[in-house]
């Protein structure tokens, strides 16, 4: 009895502490920065940590980034092979919510141009950090 006892009182110390933890949080809102004429800072470094690295939006998974004619369809550009399955990507259910960005057409077309010309437009992605003939690199 005196166990079960000891239990519930850790138990209820645990759990009182944990309230009081919690509470002032609920009632304080996130402000985010503010920069000139109030409007939200968005300086800083963004990374996706997820599929929408590669698109934002719901997409199939595609052999990598930059593809080529192929004899029975688009195959992986010539740099991406250095990357082998790295440079794949997969297939994603997007983040935006609604589903699809209402882009206008050229937006489209400039979006489809930036993914055409991914490996002109972001280099240092598309390089392998070693050599494919040494897979034990040291960083």
């Amino acid at each position: 009895m005196g166990k079960i006892l000891c239990r519930l009182r850790t138990r209820s110390a645990v759990a009182a502490i944990m309230a009081m933890g919690v509470v002032p949080l609920a009632g304080q809102a996130y402000r985010a920065p503010r920069g000139p004429g109030g409007k939200p800072d968005m300086n800083g470094i963004w990374q996706a940590l997820n599929e929408a690295n590669y698109d934002i939006e719901a997409h199939v998974a595609r052999p990598a980034m930059a593809l080529r004619p192929g004899p029975h369809g688009p195959v992986p550009a010539a740099p991406m092979l250095a990357l082998g399955a790295v440079g794949a990507v997969p297939p994603g259910l997007g983040v935006v919510e609604g589903g699809e960005i209402p882009y206008k057409p050229e937006a489209l077309a400039k979006k489809k141009q930036n993914q055409q010309d991914w490996l002109n437009l972001d280099p240092d992605r598309a390089r392998p950090t070693c050599p494919t003939r040494f897979r034990f690199c040291k960083a």
